[in-house]
């Protein structure tokens, strides 16, 4: 158990450094372009957490970093638990097929900003269900987990689609209500609950084929 728990904390200490890394690399393009319109440093920085992608990495980078430096603290316990970190993967996941599929040719990039959206939209995800499939043992959720999961992205939604996004709109073309109008937006809201929904499903069904045998650093069986 020694040598897995090892392991695991292996897996989770490169993931956050991933999960850095590409916060690190989004904050070098994103926050001196933005201080060069006129915001403020505190600012810029809100502007990029602005993106679902950004601050689910940043979410990521900071509950990595805590589960293991902190494992038996409040905070720690609470990132590593199963539950948890089923949600992360399942809006990591997201992130990484939907950039995939939709966003990935409306947005092409190029120098710094492309190595940061590798890092963020693929490396970093896709590391993460990596770390979630050996690392986050097997709990049987409940199809009321699924309800918990989708409460970070629902409340990422409504407050994009609430608040208007400095002058330069919302973060992602689909989630604004002044183009497209409210009810335009919320059928795509409703195409990506949809994604969330089946994902999560899938995600439940894959934890029932683990072995009882894993276990998360720092946590007590």
């Amino acid at each position: 158990m020694r040598g897995a728990s090892a392991f695991q904390t292996a897996v989770m200490i490169a993931v956050a450094v991933i999960a850095w890394t590409g916060v690190a690399l989004q904050a070098s393009v994103t926050v001196p372009a933005r201080m060069a319109l006129g915001d403020s440093a505190p600012a810029a920085v809100a502007h990029m957490l602005g993106y679902f992608a950004v601050l689910t990495n940043a979410l990521v980078a900071v509950s990595l970093t805590v589960a293991v430096l902190q494992p038996r603290s409040r905070l720690g316990r609470f990132f590593a638990h199963p539950d948890i970190a089923t949600g992360v993967t399942l809006s990591m996941v997201m992130i990484g097929a939907v950039y995939s599929i939709f966003l990935r040719k409306l947005w092409p990039s190029a120098g710094l900003q492309h190595i940061a959206n590798v890092f963020l939209q693929y490396v970093a995800p896709w590391s993460y269900a990596l770390y979630w499939a050996i690392g986050v043992p097997r709990f049987n959720p409940r199809l009321r987990s699924l309800g918990q999961w989708l409460v970070f992205p629902a409340c990422y939604c409504l407050t994009v689609m609430v608040r208007r996004w400095a002058s330069a709109g919302p973060p992602y073309f689909f989630l604004d209500v002044q183009r497209w109008g409210l009810a335009r937006v919320l059928v795509n809201c409703g195409w990506i609950a949809a994604g969330f929904l089946a994902l999560g499903l899938l995600l439940i069904a894959l934890d029932h084929l683990k072995p009882r045998t894993a276990a998360v650093p720092g946590r007590s069986r």
